[in-house]
């Protein structure tokens, strides 16, 4: 016979709307144990959520808590992740989730945003829903397919132009010596390092 495990208490299974109504009642002069009792929740979660709300701080209950924790990107930076795979959904044929694993973990790499062994080990993110499930909308599927001419099908939609070969600009002359002097800056001149965004990333992850 399996062993089925019950829960022996219901912290972290309280509804965020059950927590923030008894916070009202406290608000109002109600003690947090009477309050707690009446509204059969855990005494400490309650009293928790009152500390946080007193700090500034947004409340979460449960499983939402933690996963705000081990959060890798902030929502700035998913939002601009997630924005880039739609770029290149609607320019190109879009990438793959896997593509999208590994844009994600070069996009941390290089803002040197910390991650997870196995990011480092697979050399791709986990999972990246946020962006992933944002970008994967149906017209964004479809704007995939129109605009490269698959469906609905269309022979002339990339025109001769896109396939001339590229001119090679601004090449030293080969008869004269280049010379240069490298000037380092001092510590305090030092321009501190940008972020990365994912747009820079194309060459590595495009084809």
């Amino acid at each position: 016979m399996p062993r089925v495990y019950k829960r022996k208490t219901n912290r972290g299974s309280t509804p965020l709307e059950d927590i923030e109504r008894a916070a009202k009642e406290v608000a109002e002069g109600k003690s947090i144990r009477s309050v707690a009792r009446a509204q059969k929740i855990d005494r400490m979660t309650l009293k928790r959520y009152m500390d946080k709300q007193e700090q500034g701080e947004v409340p979460r209950s449960g499983y939402d808590r933690v996963a705000e924790a081990q959060k890798i990107f902030n929502e700035k930076i998913e939002s601009e992740l997630a924005g880039h795979i739609k770029k290149l959904l609607d320019q190109f044929h879009g990438l793959s989730p896997l593509k999208c694993r590994e844009l994600a973990f070069e996009l941390a790499k290089r803002n040197d945003i910390t991650v997870p062994e196995n990011w480092c080990r697979e050399e791709r993110a986990g999972l990246v829903n946020g962006a992933l499930m944002s970008a994967m909308t149906p017209s964004n599927i479809l704007s995939g397919f129109r605009s490269t001419g698959i469906f609905p099908f269309n022979r002339n939609i990339f025109p001769d132009t896109k396939f001339e070969p590229s001119v090679v600009t601004e090449r030293p002359n080969s008869e004269q010596p280049c010379c240069f002097t490298l000037r380092m800056k001092a510590p305090s001149q030092r321009m501190e390092k940008q972020f990365v965004s994912p747009s820079n990333l194309d060459k590595c992850h495009v084809g």
